[in-house]
Protein backbone atom coordinates (compact mmCIF):
# COMPACT_ATOMS: atom_id res chain seq x y z
CA UNK A 1 0.00 0.00 0.00
CA UNK A 2 3.18 2.29 0.89
CA UNK A 3 4.54 1.81 -3.17
CA UNK A 4 1.02 2.44 -4.01
CA UNK A 5 0.90 5.96 -2.43
CA UNK A 6 4.34 6.65 -3.53
CA UNK A 7 3.69 6.04 -6.88
CA UNK A 8 0.45 8.06 -6.90
CA UNK A 9 2.68 10.91 -5.71
CA UNK A 10 5.14 10.60 -8.52
CA UNK A 11 2.42 10.22 -11.12
CA UNK A 12 0.72 13.69 -9.49
CA UNK A 13 4.04 15.49 -9.57
CA UNK A 14 5.02 14.43 -12.90
CA UNK A 15 1.63 15.98 -14.20
CA UNK A 16 2.22 19.37 -12.62
CA UNK A 17 5.91 19.18 -14.57
CA UNK A 18 4.09 18.80 -17.87
CA UNK A 19 1.30 21.55 -17.10
CA UNK A 20 3.92 23.58 -16.05
CA UNK A 21 6.33 23.00 -18.78
CA UNK A 22 3.91 23.96 -21.29
CA UNK A 23 2.12 26.64 -19.77
CA UNK A 24 5.43 28.89 -18.58
CA UNK A 25 6.76 29.48 -21.82
CA UNK A 26 3.34 30.61 -23.38
CA UNK A 27 3.27 33.12 -20.87
CA UNK A 28 6.84 34.58 -21.82
CA UNK A 29 6.44 37.32 -24.11
CA UNK A 30 8.24 36.47 -27.12
CA UNK A 31 11.36 38.95 -28.16
CA UNK A 32 10.83 42.29 -30.89
CA UNK A 33 12.19 41.36 -34.46
CA UNK A 34 14.97 43.92 -34.74
CA UNK A 35 13.18 44.75 -38.17
CA UNK A 36 13.83 48.93 -37.06
CA UNK A 37 17.50 48.21 -36.69
CA UNK A 38 17.61 46.28 -39.59
CA UNK A 39 16.22 49.25 -41.81
CA UNK A 40 18.24 51.63 -40.19
CA UNK A 41 21.17 49.96 -41.12
CA UNK A 42 20.13 49.23 -44.43
CA UNK A 43 19.83 53.37 -44.59
CA UNK A 44 23.01 53.71 -43.27
CA UNK A 45 24.55 51.44 -45.93
CA UNK A 46 22.52 53.23 -48.54
CA UNK A 47 24.19 56.88 -47.40
CA UNK A 48 27.51 55.39 -47.25
CA UNK A 49 27.25 53.49 -50.45
CA UNK A 50 29.73 55.04 -52.39
CA UNK A 51 31.22 57.28 -49.63
CA UNK A 52 35.54 57.72 -49.60
CA UNK A 53 35.69 58.27 -52.88
CA UNK A 54 35.66 61.97 -54.34
CA UNK A 55 33.73 61.36 -57.13
CA UNK A 56 33.18 57.93 -59.64
CA UNK A 57 34.74 57.75 -62.63
CA UNK A 58 31.52 56.19 -64.25
CA UNK A 59 27.80 55.10 -62.85
CA UNK A 60 29.55 51.30 -62.06
CA UNK A 61 31.80 52.71 -60.11
CA UNK A 62 29.27 54.27 -58.30
CA UNK A 63 27.64 51.16 -57.40
CA UNK A 64 30.95 49.82 -56.39
CA UNK A 65 31.18 49.78 -52.42
CA UNK A 66 33.95 50.60 -50.47
CA UNK A 67 33.51 47.39 -48.37
CA UNK A 68 35.72 48.46 -45.45
CA UNK A 69 33.22 51.18 -45.14
CA UNK A 70 30.19 48.75 -45.36
CA UNK A 71 32.24 47.04 -42.57
CA UNK A 72 32.57 49.65 -40.83
CA UNK A 73 29.11 50.92 -40.86
CA UNK A 74 27.55 47.29 -39.79
CA UNK A 75 30.23 46.79 -36.88
CA UNK A 76 28.99 50.36 -35.61
CA UNK A 77 25.53 48.66 -35.77
CA UNK A 78 26.45 45.84 -34.51
CA UNK A 79 28.17 47.61 -31.38
CA UNK A 80 25.41 50.65 -31.29
CA UNK A 81 27.95 53.10 -31.71
CA UNK A 82 28.91 54.79 -35.29
CA UNK A 83 30.83 58.24 -33.92
CA UNK A 84 28.87 61.34 -34.66
CA UNK A 85 25.78 59.27 -36.50
CA UNK A 86 22.62 57.98 -34.70
CA UNK A 87 22.62 54.37 -34.64
CA UNK A 88 20.07 52.00 -33.68
CA UNK A 89 21.73 48.92 -32.18
CA UNK A 90 21.17 45.64 -33.22
CA UNK A 91 20.29 42.38 -30.62
CA UNK A 92 23.64 40.88 -29.75
CA UNK A 93 24.33 37.86 -31.39
CA UNK A 94 22.98 39.22 -34.84
CA UNK A 95 24.99 37.94 -37.84
CA UNK A 96 24.89 40.59 -41.04
CA UNK A 97 25.91 39.75 -44.45
CA UNK A 98 25.70 42.20 -46.75
CA UNK A 99 25.78 41.59 -50.48
CA UNK A 100 26.04 43.74 -53.60
CA UNK A 101 23.42 43.83 -56.26
CA UNK A 102 25.22 40.70 -58.24
CA UNK A 103 25.28 38.73 -54.62
CA UNK A 104 28.04 39.09 -54.01
CA UNK A 105 29.61 38.78 -50.09
CA UNK A 106 30.49 42.11 -49.41
CA UNK A 107 30.71 41.80 -45.80
CA UNK A 108 29.81 38.82 -43.26
CA UNK A 109 30.16 38.89 -39.43
CA UNK A 110 29.75 34.93 -39.94
CA UNK A 111 28.51 32.47 -42.06
CA UNK A 112 27.71 34.13 -45.24
CA UNK A 113 23.89 34.05 -45.89
CA UNK A 114 22.98 34.76 -49.99
CA UNK A 115 20.71 32.12 -51.44
CA UNK A 116 17.10 31.59 -50.68
CA UNK A 117 17.72 28.31 -48.73
CA UNK A 118 20.58 30.01 -46.31
CA UNK A 119 18.23 32.39 -45.45
CA UNK A 120 15.51 30.02 -44.51
CA UNK A 121 17.73 27.84 -42.63
CA UNK A 122 18.99 30.74 -41.03
CA UNK A 123 15.59 32.41 -40.38
CA UNK A 124 17.31 35.48 -41.52
CA UNK A 125 15.40 38.75 -42.36
CA UNK A 126 16.12 40.35 -45.54
CA UNK A 127 16.53 44.21 -46.19
CA UNK A 128 17.31 45.94 -49.49
CA UNK A 129 20.13 48.79 -49.52
CA UNK A 130 18.32 51.25 -51.95
CA UNK A 131 19.27 54.74 -53.15
CA UNK A 132 17.28 57.94 -53.36
CA UNK A 133 16.33 57.37 -56.69
CA UNK A 134 15.47 54.06 -55.90
CA UNK A 135 17.79 51.87 -57.44
CA UNK A 136 18.43 48.76 -55.08
CA UNK A 137 22.48 49.25 -54.56
CA UNK A 138 22.31 45.09 -52.29
CA UNK A 139 20.59 43.63 -50.07
CA UNK A 140 21.64 43.12 -46.32
CA UNK A 141 20.60 39.79 -44.16
CA UNK A 142 20.53 39.54 -40.77
CA UNK A 143 19.57 36.93 -38.56
CA UNK A 144 17.13 37.27 -35.64
CA UNK A 145 17.92 35.99 -32.18
CA UNK A 146 14.72 36.44 -30.51
CA UNK A 147 13.38 33.99 -33.53
CA UNK A 148 16.75 31.54 -32.83
CA UNK A 149 16.24 31.95 -29.06
CA UNK A 150 12.10 31.03 -29.56
CA UNK A 151 13.09 27.91 -32.00
CA UNK A 152 15.84 26.64 -29.58
CA UNK A 153 13.18 27.18 -26.75
CA UNK A 154 10.04 25.40 -28.88
CA UNK A 155 12.84 22.83 -29.36
CA UNK A 156 13.77 22.46 -25.79
CA UNK A 157 10.22 22.40 -24.65
CA UNK A 158 8.73 19.50 -26.99
CA UNK A 159 12.08 17.52 -25.64
CA UNK A 160 10.86 18.37 -22.43
CA UNK A 161 7.35 17.41 -23.03
CA UNK A 162 8.36 14.18 -24.60
CA UNK A 163 10.52 13.12 -21.47
CA UNK A 164 7.77 14.36 -19.21
CA UNK A 165 5.53 12.72 -21.67
CA UNK A 166 7.26 8.86 -21.41
CA UNK A 167 7.41 9.70 -17.29
CA UNK A 168 4.26 9.84 -17.32
CA UNK A 169 3.40 7.04 -19.53
CA UNK A 170 6.12 4.90 -17.33
CA UNK A 171 4.25 6.15 -14.06
CA UNK A 172 0.83 5.17 -15.17
CA UNK A 173 2.10 1.71 -16.26
CA UNK A 174 3.96 0.86 -12.75
CA UNK A 175 0.78 1.90 -10.89
CA UNK A 176 -0.98 -0.49 -13.33
CA UNK A 177 1.55 -2.90 -12.72
CA UNK A 178 1.49 -2.59 -9.21
CA UNK A 179 -2.90 -2.49 -8.53
CA UNK A 180 -2.68 -5.90 -11.09
CA UNK A 181 -0.42 -6.76 -8.81
CA UNK A 182 -2.04 -6.43 -5.36
CA UNK A 183 -5.20 -7.02 -6.98
CA UNK A 184 -5.06 -9.97 -9.46
CA UNK A 185 -1.56 -11.33 -9.67
CA UNK A 186 -1.03 -12.05 -5.57
CA UNK A 187 -4.15 -13.43 -4.81
CA UNK A 188 -2.98 -16.26 -7.28
CA UNK A 189 0.29 -16.47 -5.76
CA UNK A 190 -1.69 -16.95 -2.94
CA UNK A 191 -3.91 -20.09 -4.27
CA UNK A 192 -0.98 -21.65 -6.10
CA UNK A 193 0.58 -22.02 -2.57
CA UNK A 194 -2.65 -22.94 -1.16
CA UNK A 195 -3.39 -25.77 -4.29
CA UNK A 196 -0.01 -26.93 -3.39
CA UNK A 197 -0.31 -27.47 -0.18
CA UNK A 198 -3.30 -28.77 -0.54
CA UNK A 199 -2.22 -31.23 -2.77
CA UNK A 200 0.61 -32.42 -0.29
CA UNK A 201 -2.11 -32.97 1.46
CA UNK A 202 -1.78 -30.06 4.17
CA UNK A 203 -5.76 -29.33 4.37
CA UNK A 204 -5.02 -27.26 7.73
CA UNK A 205 -2.44 -24.65 5.73
CA UNK A 206 -3.99 -21.28 6.43
CA UNK A 207 -5.25 -19.31 3.09
CA UNK A 208 -5.97 -15.41 4.01
CA UNK A 209 -8.52 -13.64 2.51
CA UNK A 210 -8.43 -10.11 1.46
CA UNK A 211 -12.14 -9.00 0.76
CA UNK A 212 -11.09 -6.26 -0.82
CA UNK A 213 -10.34 -7.21 -3.88
CA UNK A 214 -12.16 -8.89 -6.58
CA UNK A 215 -11.23 -12.64 -5.68
CA UNK A 216 -11.85 -12.16 -2.23
CA UNK A 217 -14.94 -14.53 -2.38
CA UNK A 218 -13.66 -16.68 -4.92
CA UNK A 219 -10.51 -17.34 -2.37
CA UNK A 220 -13.51 -17.88 0.46
CA UNK A 221 -15.03 -20.17 -1.67
CA UNK A 222 -11.56 -21.88 -2.26
CA UNK A 223 -10.86 -22.06 2.03
CA UNK A 224 -14.45 -23.32 1.88
CA UNK A 225 -13.63 -26.11 -0.77
CA UNK A 226 -10.61 -26.76 1.91
CA UNK A 227 -12.29 -27.38 4.85
CA UNK A 228 -15.11 -29.76 3.38
CA UNK A 229 -11.91 -31.75 2.06
CA UNK A 230 -10.55 -32.00 5.18
CA UNK A 231 -13.70 -32.82 6.64
CA UNK A 232 -14.11 -35.64 4.22
CA UNK A 233 -10.55 -36.88 4.58
CA UNK A 234 -10.89 -36.99 8.36
CA UNK A 235 -14.34 -39.15 7.85
CA UNK A 236 -12.83 -40.99 5.29
CA UNK A 237 -10.10 -41.99 7.63
CA UNK A 238 -12.64 -42.41 10.49
CA UNK A 239 -14.56 -44.82 8.38
CA UNK A 240 -11.13 -46.91 7.53
CA UNK A 241 -9.87 -46.40 10.97
CA UNK A 242 -13.49 -48.30 12.02
CA UNK A 243 -13.27 -51.33 9.34
CA UNK A 244 -9.73 -52.17 10.63
CA UNK A 245 -10.97 -52.57 14.24
CA UNK A 246 -14.09 -54.40 13.08
CA UNK A 247 -11.87 -56.55 10.89
CA UNK A 248 -8.79 -56.96 14.00
CA UNK A 249 -11.53 -57.54 16.74
CA UNK A 250 -13.04 -60.24 14.20
CA UNK A 251 -10.19 -61.96 13.51
CA UNK A 252 -9.18 -62.07 17.11
CA UNK A 253 -12.53 -62.84 18.50
CA UNK A 254 -13.63 -65.99 16.24
CA UNK A 255 -9.80 -67.50 16.09
CA UNK A 256 -10.73 -68.82 19.89
CA UNK A 257 -14.17 -70.51 19.08
CA UNK A 258 -12.36 -71.79 16.12
CA UNK A 259 -9.96 -73.32 17.79
CA UNK A 260 -12.03 -74.74 20.30
CA UNK A 261 -14.05 -76.25 17.89
CA UNK A 262 -11.68 -78.27 16.58
CA UNK A 263 -10.36 -79.16 19.86
CA UNK A 264 -13.61 -81.03 20.34
CA UNK A 265 -13.68 -82.35 17.47
CA UNK A 266 -10.68 -83.88 18.11
CA UNK A 267 -11.42 -85.62 21.54
CA UNK A 268 -14.99 -86.65 19.76
CA UNK A 269 -13.45 -88.57 17.36
CA UNK A 270 -10.90 -90.18 20.06
CA UNK A 271 -13.97 -91.33 21.79
CA UNK A 272 -16.30 -92.30 18.94
CA UNK A 273 -16.27 -95.96 17.36
CA UNK A 274 -19.07 -95.43 15.27
CA UNK A 275 -17.39 -94.67 10.96
CA UNK A 276 -20.54 -92.81 10.21
CA UNK A 277 -20.14 -90.47 13.20
CA UNK A 278 -16.76 -90.74 12.44
CA UNK A 279 -16.81 -89.28 8.91
CA UNK A 280 -19.17 -86.47 10.14
CA UNK A 281 -16.20 -85.47 12.75
CA UNK A 282 -13.88 -85.73 10.35
CA UNK A 283 -16.01 -82.90 8.05
CA UNK A 284 -16.09 -81.08 10.74
CA UNK A 285 -12.85 -81.21 11.70
CA UNK A 286 -11.98 -80.14 7.77
CA UNK A 287 -14.09 -77.12 8.35
CA UNK A 288 -12.92 -75.81 11.43
CA UNK A 289 -9.65 -76.37 10.06
CA UNK A 290 -10.62 -74.13 6.32
CA UNK A 291 -11.83 -71.90 9.02
CA UNK A 292 -9.00 -71.74 11.28
CA UNK A 293 -6.78 -71.07 7.79
CA UNK A 294 -9.15 -68.09 6.66
CA UNK A 295 -9.27 -66.49 9.99
CA UNK A 296 -5.62 -66.57 10.47
CA UNK A 297 -5.15 -65.12 6.86
CA UNK A 298 -7.56 -62.24 8.05
CA UNK A 299 -5.27 -61.31 11.22
CA UNK A 300 -2.16 -61.59 8.92
CA UNK A 301 -3.69 -59.28 6.49
CA UNK A 302 -4.78 -56.40 9.20
CA UNK A 303 -1.98 -57.66 11.86
CA UNK A 304 -0.55 -54.26 11.65
CA UNK A 305 -3.46 -52.23 12.94
CA UNK A 306 -3.24 -55.07 15.94
CA UNK A 307 -3.44 -51.44 18.11
CA UNK A 308 -6.59 -50.79 16.84
CA UNK A 309 -8.27 -53.43 18.97
CA UNK A 310 -10.73 -51.60 21.83
CA UNK A 311 -9.09 -51.98 25.59
CA UNK A 312 -10.74 -50.94 28.36
CA UNK A 313 -9.77 -51.85 31.48
CA UNK A 314 -12.09 -52.27 34.38
CA UNK A 315 -11.91 -53.88 38.11
CA UNK A 316 -12.96 -57.19 38.30
CA UNK A 317 -12.31 -60.02 41.22
CA UNK A 318 -9.36 -62.20 40.60
CA UNK A 319 -11.71 -65.24 40.86
CA UNK A 320 -12.94 -64.50 36.65
CA UNK A 321 -9.06 -65.73 36.15
CA UNK A 322 -10.30 -69.06 36.61
CA UNK A 323 -13.36 -68.78 35.00
CA UNK A 324 -11.94 -67.64 32.01
CA UNK A 325 -9.66 -70.76 32.53
CA UNK A 326 -12.68 -73.15 32.43
CA UNK A 327 -13.79 -71.11 29.41
CA UNK A 328 -11.21 -71.69 27.49
CA UNK A 329 -10.59 -75.84 27.79
CA UNK A 330 -12.43 -78.75 26.27
CA UNK A 331 -11.18 -80.65 29.16
CA UNK A 332 -10.50 -79.85 32.74
CA UNK A 333 -7.01 -78.48 33.05
CA UNK A 334 -4.21 -80.56 35.12
CA UNK A 335 -4.19 -78.44 38.17
CA UNK A 336 -5.78 -74.93 38.85
CA UNK A 337 -4.87 -73.10 42.56
CA UNK A 338 -7.88 -70.96 43.98
CA UNK A 339 -7.24 -67.87 42.64
CA UNK A 340 -6.40 -65.50 45.94
CA UNK A 341 -9.26 -62.41 47.29
CA UNK A 342 -7.90 -59.82 45.12
CA UNK A 343 -9.07 -57.06 42.69
CA UNK A 344 -7.67 -57.27 39.15
CA UNK A 345 -7.70 -54.42 36.48
CA UNK A 346 -8.41 -56.37 32.75
CA UNK A 347 -10.29 -55.87 29.98
CA UNK A 348 -12.38 -59.17 30.15
CA UNK A 349 -12.73 -60.12 26.87
CA UNK A 350 -9.27 -59.58 26.05
CA UNK A 351 -8.04 -61.50 29.18
CA UNK A 352 -9.95 -64.22 27.34
CA UNK A 353 -8.54 -63.74 24.00
CA UNK A 354 -4.79 -63.85 26.15
CA UNK A 355 -5.99 -66.94 28.13
CA UNK A 356 -7.16 -68.34 24.76
CA UNK A 357 -4.40 -68.02 22.61
CA UNK A 358 -2.33 -69.84 25.80
CA UNK A 359 -4.47 -72.93 26.40
CA UNK A 360 -4.87 -73.15 22.47
CA UNK A 361 -0.98 -72.83 22.01
CA UNK A 362 -0.50 -75.75 24.79
CA UNK A 363 -2.89 -78.10 23.54
CA UNK A 364 -1.52 -78.01 20.06
CA UNK A 365 1.95 -77.46 20.49
CA UNK A 366 2.52 -79.83 23.70
CA UNK A 367 -1.06 -82.29 23.61
CA UNK A 368 -1.40 -81.22 27.04
CA UNK A 369 -3.79 -79.37 29.30
CA UNK A 370 -2.35 -77.12 31.77
CA UNK A 371 -1.35 -76.56 35.90
CA UNK A 372 -2.29 -73.34 36.33
CA UNK A 373 -1.02 -70.76 39.78
CA UNK A 374 -1.02 -67.66 41.32
CA UNK A 375 1.40 -65.98 42.76
CA UNK A 376 0.95 -61.78 44.09
CA UNK A 377 4.44 -59.76 43.36
CA UNK A 378 3.75 -56.35 44.43
CA UNK A 379 1.19 -54.45 42.15
CA UNK A 380 0.84 -57.48 40.03
CA UNK A 381 -0.63 -60.92 40.26
CA UNK A 382 1.24 -63.59 38.68
CA UNK A 383 -0.48 -66.10 36.43
CA UNK A 384 1.15 -69.02 35.63
CA UNK A 385 0.06 -71.21 32.74
CA UNK A 386 2.26 -74.31 32.60
CA UNK A 387 2.07 -77.38 30.13
CA UNK A 388 3.61 -81.10 30.43
CA UNK A 389 5.40 -80.87 26.98
CA UNK A 390 9.33 -80.92 26.19
CA UNK A 391 9.31 -77.04 26.33
CA UNK A 392 11.34 -74.63 24.22
CA UNK A 393 14.62 -74.40 23.33
CA UNK A 394 16.48 -72.16 25.25
CA UNK A 395 18.10 -69.68 22.63
CA UNK A 396 14.24 -69.74 21.11
CA UNK A 397 12.54 -68.36 24.26
CA UNK A 398 13.24 -64.91 23.31
CA UNK A 399 11.95 -65.30 19.97
CA UNK A 400 8.56 -67.18 20.08
CA UNK A 401 7.09 -64.28 21.09
CA UNK A 402 7.78 -62.04 17.60
CA UNK A 403 5.70 -61.49 15.09
CA UNK A 404 4.98 -64.53 12.95
CA UNK A 405 8.06 -66.80 14.69
CA UNK A 406 7.19 -69.94 15.89
CA UNK A 407 9.34 -72.65 17.86
CA UNK A 408 11.30 -75.60 16.07
CA UNK A 409 9.29 -77.88 17.54
CA UNK A 410 6.44 -76.39 16.11
CA UNK A 411 7.32 -77.05 12.21
CA UNK A 412 4.82 -79.71 11.98
CA UNK A 413 1.86 -78.47 13.29
CA UNK A 414 -0.13 -75.64 11.23
CA UNK A 415 -0.09 -71.79 13.14
CA UNK A 416 0.46 -68.48 11.96
CA UNK A 417 3.06 -67.85 14.44
CA UNK A 418 0.56 -64.78 15.80
CA UNK A 419 -0.90 -66.42 19.34
CA UNK A 420 2.07 -65.81 22.01
CA UNK A 421 2.48 -62.42 20.06
CA UNK A 422 -0.70 -61.19 20.10
CA UNK A 423 -1.34 -62.09 23.99
CA UNK A 424 2.15 -60.12 24.69
CA UNK A 425 0.67 -57.22 22.85
CA UNK A 426 -2.98 -57.44 24.69
CA UNK A 427 -1.73 -57.70 27.99
CA UNK A 428 1.10 -54.60 27.64
CA UNK A 429 -2.47 -52.79 26.61
CA UNK A 430 -3.71 -53.77 29.28
CA UNK A 431 -0.80 -52.43 31.59
CA UNK A 432 0.65 -55.72 32.55
CA UNK A 433 3.01 -58.17 30.78
CA UNK A 434 3.70 -61.62 29.35
CA UNK A 435 6.98 -63.87 29.47
CA UNK A 436 7.91 -67.13 28.82
CA UNK A 437 10.49 -69.90 30.83
CA UNK A 438 10.91 -73.34 30.45
CA UNK A 439 9.74 -75.44 33.77
CA UNK A 440 12.28 -77.92 35.48
CA UNK A 441 11.73 -81.46 34.29
CA UNK A 442 9.77 -80.15 30.62
CA UNK A 443 7.15 -77.82 29.72
CA UNK A 444 6.84 -74.04 28.92
CA UNK A 445 5.55 -71.80 31.53
CA UNK A 446 3.79 -68.53 30.59
CA UNK A 447 3.69 -66.14 32.94
CA UNK A 448 0.95 -63.38 32.69
CA UNK A 449 1.56 -60.03 35.04
CA UNK A 450 -1.86 -58.90 35.69
CA UNK A 451 -2.11 -55.64 37.03
CA UNK A 452 -3.98 -54.94 40.36
CA UNK A 453 -7.19 -52.46 41.41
Amino acid sequence: MRTLHVTVLLLAATAAAVLSALWWPAQTKAPRPPVGELNHLAHQLADAWGNGREAPASVSEAAEPDARIVAEAVDAALRGDAGTASVMPLPPGTQVTVVDADGAVLHATGPPIVTVQEVLAARALALPITAQDGTVLGTVHATDPGAVAAVRDAIIRSRLAATLGVLVILAIAVVTVLVLDRRVLAPFRRLQGFAQDVASGHLDAPLDMDHGNVFGAWTESFDLMRTELAAARAAEEQAREDTRTILAQLSHDVRTPVASIAATVELLQLGTHDATTRDRLDVVARKAAQMDALVTDLFVANRDQLSALPVQPETVPAAQLAQMVHHAVVDAPSRMEEPPALLVQIDPRRMQQVIDNVISNAHKHARSGVEVSFERQGDLLRMSLADTGPGVPEDELGLILGRGVRGSAAEQVPGSGLGLFTAAHLMERMGGALAVRNRPGGGLVVDLDVPLA
